[in-house]
């Protein structure tokens, strides 16, 4: 089990977009967790469905029980990749549904979520006691995306700017004040985009541009 930890706009999805593009990405299956799954029921049943939709199951029996040996038996005959965006969505009985999956099949399981659901289960509540055991033995990895100068410099460089270094450098600190509220790494894009824009427009490739892109795009939000 690895878990992906970040605010939106932290680039999660990005993650997945770069794994599946990898040559074992024809291994991977993406399924979107969503708000609408919450109920009376819980989660687990529409889990179950949107994972068989993703590995191509058709005809898949409704009710729970059969639903999840299903998923199981398909899961058995092939070393997959199954990875579960917006995971904050699942209750503890969706989550405890990928721990059974882990346990009884060779599958790896990846969850994006935003660091709400870390608090959950490292807290005191019964109803996510049992859910403990998927993020404690069966962790591989907890990878925490952070937004930090390093990142923003590393994106400015990349998309060929023409500023210095030492503006690059002005520029994706501002970036970082900026953005923390604003949309994290979306907004890092989307101003940096407008900057790029005003250069094509005729403004001088200059911090001073830079800067101003950052309050537009500010004043936007």
């Amino acid at each position: 089990f690895i878990l992906i930890l970040g605010d939106t706009g932290m680039g999660k999805s990005s993650a997945i977009r770069v794994m599946k593009s990898k040559p074992y990405g024809g291994l991977m299956a993406v399924v979107e967790a969503s708000d609408a799954w919450r109920g009376q029921h819980g989660t687990a049943g529409p889990l179950l469905n949107s994972i068989a939709t993703a590995l191509g199951m058709k005809g898949i029996s409704t009710r729970k029980d059969e639903k999840l040996n299903e998923v199981v038996a398909r899961l058995q005959g092939q070393r997959r990749c199954l990875v579960i965006e917006e995971a904050h969505h699942l209750c503890p009985q969706g989550l405890n549904t990928l721990k059974t999956l882990i346990n009884l099949t060779p599958v790896i399981v990846v969850a994006t979520a935003i660091p709400v659901l870390w608090d959950r289960v490292a807290g005191s509540k019964a109803a996510w006691a049992e859910v403990k055991q998927l993020v404690g033995n069966r962790l591989a990895e907890r990878i925490v995306l952070q937004l930090n100068v390093d990142d923003i410099l590393a994106f400015l460089e990349k998309r060929e700017t023409g500023l210095g270094s030492a503006d690059l450098k002005k520029a994706a600190t501002r970036l970082k004040e900026e953005a923390r509220t604003l949309g994290n790494m979306k907004f890092v894009d989307r101003a940096t985009a407008r900057f790029m824009r005003e250069v094509q427009r005729g403004q001088d490739a200059s911090l001073e541009t830079f800067l101003n892109a950052i309050a537009q795009e500010k004043k936007r939000r």
